[in-house]
């Protein structure tokens, strides 16, 4: 073999075994980093799902709460009605009891000396029937429908007592019990739909807190 091609193979063989020392030397610096790649990459990715679980536990955390508010605001809403509802029931049961009592003495020929007070009951039921348009706010704001419907009901027939037996007019005794007793009537009815309503909302309370 000639000197030239002697030279030629030895270089060969130096450039090779260079190649390989190069590769090692690349080994051993590339697999550590693209080990810390991945484990960095794992770590960004578990982090990410962890903000996601955080954020989706928060925002029903958010709407439970929400929740639980509109359902204490609801249940506030109808016990003030209720409390309307009640005083202006009471004031007209008041007049009506007068009423009856003036009823009562004429007829058997008595007088009746309350005139004065009689006149009174009556225009605090009148001034209660106009405060019962803010009670109809509530309501409507309420946005029930039954519940609507019952307390048109009962201010139809409230409405009616009080224009049809004016303090200074005459009465069929009967017919006055009879109205007063539909009053009565309506205004059950109206609790009731505001009772279910009622607990309704508490119920949804409690299993917000749960």
């Amino acid at each position: 073999m000639e000197p030239s091609e002697i030279s030629l193979k030895l270089a060969e063989l130096a450039l090779r075994a260079k190649q390989v020392e190069i590769t090692s030397d690349l080994i051993k610096i590339g697999i550590p980093s693209i080990v810390a790649l991945v484990g960095t990459i794992s770590t960004i990715i578990v982090a990410f799902k962890s903000h996601q679980k955080d954020l989706t536990i928060a925002r029903l955390n958010a709407e439970k709460e929400q929740e639980k508010e509109k359902a204490r605001l609801k249940a506030e809403l109808i016990k003030e009605i209720s409390v309307n509802i009640g005083e202006i029931h009471a004031v007209a049961i008041r007049y009506v009891t007068f009423f009856a009592s003036k009823i009562d003495l004429l007829t058997t020929g008595h007088p009746f000396p309350n005139m004065a007070e009689l006149r009174e009951h009556h225009t605090q039921l009148l001034s209660k029937l106009h405060d019962i348009y803010e009670t109809e706010t509530k309501v409507l704001l309420f946005g029930n429908v039954d519940v609507t419907e019952a307390f048109r009901e009962f201010h139809t027939s409230l409405t009616s007592v009080c224009y049809k037996y004016n303090p200074q007019d005459s009465a069929d005794l009967d017919r006055v019990h009879q109205d007063t007793f539909m009053v009565g009537q309506k205004k059950d009815a109206l609790y009731k739909e505001l009772s279910a309503q009622y607990l309704g909302e508490i119920s949804s309370q409690s299993s917000a807190t749960i």
